[in-house]
């Protein structure tokens, strides 16, 4: 006897689930901007540290981000319940793997 829980959630739960994938998006992308975010510093400061100067490293950031804003533009257009299945590695709605 198997206790695993069922692939479908039961017609009640669903929109438990659906609050609870949301959330679980919101979560993800918080630890994302804040990762990005450490891993800025990071940088800026290995760029202090090698002796570029500071508008340079303005610069450099300044790219950086816009490449940031690319991506998270390009991302928005994925709704959020596929990307709740694809972060959390459903195979349902992840589609085939790129080739």
């Amino acid at each position: 006897m198997s206790f695993d829980r069922p692939r479908h959630a039961h017609p009640a739960r669903r929109g438990v689930d659906s609050a609870q994938s949301a959330s679980t998006v919101r979560l993800e992308a918080l630890m994302l901007r804040l990762a990005a975010e450490i891993t800025k510093s990071a940088y800026a400061d290995a760029m202090r540290r090698h002796g570029l100067l500071p508008s340079t490293i303005s610069v450099i950031t300044g790219y950086a981000e816009e490449n940031l804003a690319a991506l998270d533009h390009e991302s928005s257009d994925v709704p959020t319940e596929a990307q709740a299945h694809i972060l959390n590695h459903d195979p349902d709605l992840s589609g085939p793997p790129d080739e």
